[in-house]
């Protein structure tokens, strides 16, 4: 009779160690190298910074990310901590490179960040610059 209930419990058992695993492996993305920059060429940024000219039209917000599992995650950026714009991208299992752009206009210049994050909201990233500082 012991056996019997040994193995009816297997299952239950089971579905709880599963779920515990599910629960790290959605948890399981770092991005070990971030850049805002002015463009991406071979999949890589280029001219990275944190100051920006007041002239610049565009900006890429570059991730890699690392993760044992595909997923998503989010670029969000801001200006002077308003929300402007949203964008969500798919990623691949290990090393996965991607970016999202944010068009500038030109009266905003000022401070600015960007973010990377999960679904649920959790900051991964954060990057913050400015676009057109004064000249010191």
């Amino acid at each position: 009779m012991r056996f019997k209930t040994y193995l009816l419990l297997l299952p239950v058992i089971s579905i709880f160690v599963i779920s515990a695993y599910a629960e790290d492996i959605i948890t399981d993305v770092s991005i070990p190298r971030a850049a805002v920059c002015t463009d991406i060429q071979s999949h890589e940024p280029v001219n990275s910074d944190v100051n920006f000219p007041e002239t610049i039209e565009k900006l890429f917000f570059f991730t890699e990310i690392k993760s044992s599992f595909p997923g998503t995650i989010k670029h969000i950026w801001y200006y002077e901590n308003t929300r402007l714009d949203e964008t969500e991208l798919e990623y691949g299992a290990g090393r996965y490179r991607t970016w999202s752009y944010h068009t500038i206009n030109p009266d905003q210049k000022g401070e600015w960040q960007v973010e990377a994050t999960t679904n649920d909201s959790t900051v991964i990233k954060r990057l913050i610059f400015t676009i057109g500082l004064p000249a010191e």
